[in-house]
């Protein structure tokens, strides 16, 4: 096992235990793991937000870079677009 996916499962840990909780408030939630084509281990995890009126996708890379994207459902209009790139 790569550090990188250490890193995605520490966080998918995380967040199955801390971290939903930290949610404004509870909203159903999916994690989906994307594979290496090889199929020994996954480089991305995506965890999916749905509300009444929004839809959110968080997107982590084994590389350390995180995307996060949320839309209105009203006017499906994209309210949040960000990417980040961390360093540990």
């Amino acid at each position: 096992m790569q550090e990188s996916e250490n890193i995605l499962k520490d966080f998918e840990e995380w967040f199955g235990t801390a971290g939903k909780s930290s949610l404004i408030s509870p909203s159903p939630f999916k994690i989906e793991h994307i594979l290496h084509p090889n199929g020994n281990h996954y480089y991305c995890l995506k965890i999916d937000f749905d509300s009444n009126n929004s839809s959110a996708r968080l997107t982590l890379w084994e590389e350390k870079s995180v995307y996060f994207e949320a839309i209105d459902l009203k006017n499906n209009e994209n309210f949040i677009n960000e990417n980040y790139f961390f360093q540990i």
